[in-house]
Protein backbone atom coordinates (compact mmCIF):
# COMPACT_ATOMS: atom_id res chain seq x y z
CA UNK A 1 0.00 0.00 0.00
CA UNK A 2 1.31 3.45 -0.97
CA UNK A 3 1.84 5.48 2.19
CA UNK A 4 2.24 8.80 0.37
CA UNK A 5 3.67 10.51 -2.70
CA UNK A 6 7.01 12.19 -2.16
CA UNK A 7 9.24 14.15 -4.50
CA UNK A 8 12.96 14.57 -3.97
CA UNK A 9 15.48 16.83 -5.64
CA UNK A 10 18.59 14.69 -5.44
CA UNK A 11 21.00 16.57 -7.75
CA UNK A 12 22.79 13.26 -8.49
CA UNK A 13 23.82 12.84 -4.85
CA UNK A 14 24.28 9.21 -3.78
CA UNK A 15 23.24 9.82 -0.15
CA UNK A 16 19.90 11.25 -1.27
CA UNK A 17 19.35 8.45 -3.73
CA UNK A 18 19.99 5.99 -0.88
CA UNK A 19 17.33 7.77 1.19
CA UNK A 20 14.90 7.52 -1.74
CA UNK A 21 15.58 3.80 -2.10
CA UNK A 22 14.97 3.33 1.62
CA UNK A 23 11.68 5.23 1.45
CA UNK A 24 10.54 3.10 -1.49
CA UNK A 25 11.13 0.01 0.65
CA UNK A 26 8.94 1.68 3.29
CA UNK A 27 6.14 1.81 0.64
CA UNK A 28 6.34 5.50 -0.23
CA UNK A 29 5.88 6.48 -3.85
CA UNK A 30 8.98 8.62 -4.29
CA UNK A 31 10.06 10.35 -7.47
CA UNK A 32 13.62 11.63 -7.84
CA UNK A 33 14.43 14.72 -9.85
CA UNK A 34 17.70 16.29 -10.92
CA UNK A 35 16.21 19.69 -11.75
CA UNK A 36 13.88 21.94 -9.80
CA UNK A 37 11.76 22.77 -12.87
CA UNK A 38 10.84 19.10 -13.18
CA UNK A 39 9.52 19.10 -9.62
CA UNK A 40 7.16 21.99 -10.35
CA UNK A 41 5.88 20.26 -13.50
CA UNK A 42 5.25 17.05 -11.55
CA UNK A 43 2.44 18.68 -9.56
CA UNK A 44 0.36 18.35 -12.74
CA UNK A 45 0.85 14.56 -12.72
CA UNK A 46 0.61 13.57 -9.05
CA UNK A 47 -1.12 14.51 -5.84
CA UNK A 48 2.09 15.33 -3.99
CA UNK A 49 2.20 15.01 -0.21
CA UNK A 50 5.77 16.00 0.54
CA UNK A 51 8.89 17.38 -1.13
CA UNK A 52 12.40 16.72 0.18
CA UNK A 53 14.96 19.32 -0.87
CA UNK A 54 18.72 19.42 -0.31
CA UNK A 55 20.11 22.73 0.89
CA UNK A 56 23.80 22.10 0.25
CA UNK A 57 24.73 22.64 -3.38
CA UNK A 58 22.58 25.55 -4.51
CA UNK A 59 21.05 27.20 -1.49
CA UNK A 60 19.33 30.06 -3.32
CA UNK A 61 17.80 27.71 -5.89
CA UNK A 62 16.47 25.40 -3.17
CA UNK A 63 15.02 28.30 -1.18
CA UNK A 64 13.37 29.72 -4.30
CA UNK A 65 11.90 26.30 -5.14
CA UNK A 66 10.47 25.96 -1.63
CA UNK A 67 8.96 29.44 -1.83
CA UNK A 68 7.44 28.63 -5.24
CA UNK A 69 5.91 25.40 -3.92
CA UNK A 70 4.46 27.06 -0.82
CA UNK A 71 3.10 30.12 -2.62
CA UNK A 72 1.51 28.38 -5.63
CA UNK A 73 -2.19 27.58 -5.49
CA UNK A 74 -1.60 24.07 -6.90
CA UNK A 75 0.94 23.09 -4.25
CA UNK A 76 0.52 25.35 -1.22
CA UNK A 77 -0.69 22.46 0.95
CA UNK A 78 2.37 20.35 0.11
CA UNK A 79 4.85 19.95 2.94
CA UNK A 80 8.58 20.56 2.45
CA UNK A 81 11.50 19.07 4.37
CA UNK A 82 14.99 20.43 3.80
CA UNK A 83 18.01 18.21 4.33
CA UNK A 84 21.47 19.65 4.68
CA UNK A 85 24.97 19.26 6.02
CA UNK A 86 24.99 22.99 6.85
CA UNK A 87 24.86 23.43 10.61
CA UNK A 88 24.54 27.21 10.61
CA UNK A 89 21.53 28.77 12.24
CA UNK A 90 21.23 31.20 9.30
CA UNK A 91 20.80 28.30 6.89
CA UNK A 92 18.05 26.73 9.00
CA UNK A 93 16.30 30.08 9.47
CA UNK A 94 16.44 30.77 5.72
CA UNK A 95 14.79 27.39 5.06
CA UNK A 96 11.93 28.13 7.44
CA UNK A 97 11.55 31.68 6.09
CA UNK A 98 11.18 30.19 2.59
CA UNK A 99 8.30 28.04 3.88
CA UNK A 100 9.92 24.79 5.03
CA UNK A 101 7.89 22.59 7.35
CA UNK A 102 10.89 20.75 8.75
CA UNK A 103 14.67 20.58 8.55
CA UNK A 104 16.98 17.58 9.02
CA UNK A 105 20.74 17.33 9.07
CA UNK A 106 22.66 14.90 6.90
CA UNK A 107 23.46 12.12 7.42
CA UNK A 108 19.80 11.29 7.98
CA UNK A 109 18.59 9.05 10.74
CA UNK A 110 16.23 6.99 8.58
CA UNK A 111 13.91 5.93 11.39
CA UNK A 112 13.51 9.56 12.45
CA UNK A 113 12.85 10.59 8.85
CA UNK A 114 10.07 8.00 8.51
CA UNK A 115 8.50 9.19 11.78
CA UNK A 116 8.64 12.82 10.64
CA UNK A 117 7.11 11.93 7.27
CA UNK A 118 4.32 9.98 8.98
CA UNK A 119 3.58 12.95 11.27
CA UNK A 120 3.54 15.36 8.34
CA UNK A 121 1.26 13.12 6.31
CA UNK A 122 -1.15 12.80 9.24
CA UNK A 123 -1.31 16.61 9.45
CA UNK A 124 -1.77 16.95 5.69
CA UNK A 125 -4.60 14.42 5.66
CA UNK A 126 -6.22 16.17 8.62
CA UNK A 127 -6.04 19.53 6.80
CA UNK A 128 -7.49 17.95 3.65
CA UNK A 129 -10.40 16.41 5.57
CA UNK A 130 -11.16 19.69 7.36
CA UNK A 131 -11.19 21.56 4.05
CA UNK A 132 -13.69 19.12 2.50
Amino acid sequence: MNRGTLLMLDEHRPELRDIAAFLRKENYDIQNFDRSNDIIKSFQKWDVDLVILPLDLSIQKALKLCYTIKSSSFSADTFVIFVSRHKSEDCVLAAFEAGADDFMYLPINRRLLVQKIQAILRRRRSYTQQAS
